[in-house]
């Protein structure tokens, strides 16, 4: 199991309580007017993060079984990160991206209209808060959204299924076909 993915999973259920909370949060909020109290732009960006974050629980609960090997491992990883790829249409990066529809790294790309997407599959709430945000600030968490899901792309591809006694990740990595695969194989390809 990846280090840190604990708080990952710890993080994911925060947010999904402040989500399933946030009208008596707002309705506080706006009762007491405290300082620290969460912007509608967070509260945006919490909501378009929140199905990765339940993803990724249901990815480290299924790693945690017993009864995993690491090929089951990699693959349930693969299908993540296949998801994740899948729900925000992330790709690679071609030459001529117009950066007015879309948010790119050096390597990939997510077109703006895939993660107001995200956000509007959120349901009403998300889609009225979208829209009383300023230009700028739909920007903004347009941006936000792409940048995490670029980071949770790029560190699901760091993971190492294979771990010592102490979770780290070992310094030789488990060969890339597995013995069980071999036997998969036809005798003509070998």
């Amino acid at each position: 199991m990846p280090k840190g993915h604990d708080s990952l999973v710890a993080f994911g259920v925060m947010l999904k309580w402040l989500l399933v909370h946030r009208r008596r949060l707002l309705a506080h909020f706006d009762d007491k007017s405290p300082p620290q109290a969460l912007s509608s732009l967070w509260w945006l960006i919490a909501g378009a993060v929140s199905p990765l974050f339940e993803r990724i629980a249901l990815t480290f609960t299924i790693l945690q079984s017993p009864m995993m090997v690491i090929s089951q491992q990699r693959q349930e990883v693969k299908n993540l990160l296949d998801d994740v790829q899948s729900i925000l249409q992330i790709c690679p990066s071609p030459s001529n991206v117009d950066p007015s529809t879309a948010i790119e790294n050096d390597d990939w790309y997510v077109t703006e209209d895939s993660l107001i997407t995200l956000i509007l599959d959120q349901g009403s709430w998300a889609r009225d808060l979208f829209h009383d945000l300023q230009e700028d600030e739909q920007d903004h968490a347009l941006q936000e959204v792409g940048k995490f899901a670029f980071h949770l792309v790029f560190a699901g591809l760091q993971i190492q299924a294979e771990r010592d006694n102490q979770n780290n990740a070992r310094e030789l990595a488990a060969p890339c076909v597995m013995p069980h695969e071999l036997v998969k194989l036809r005798h003509s390809l070998l």
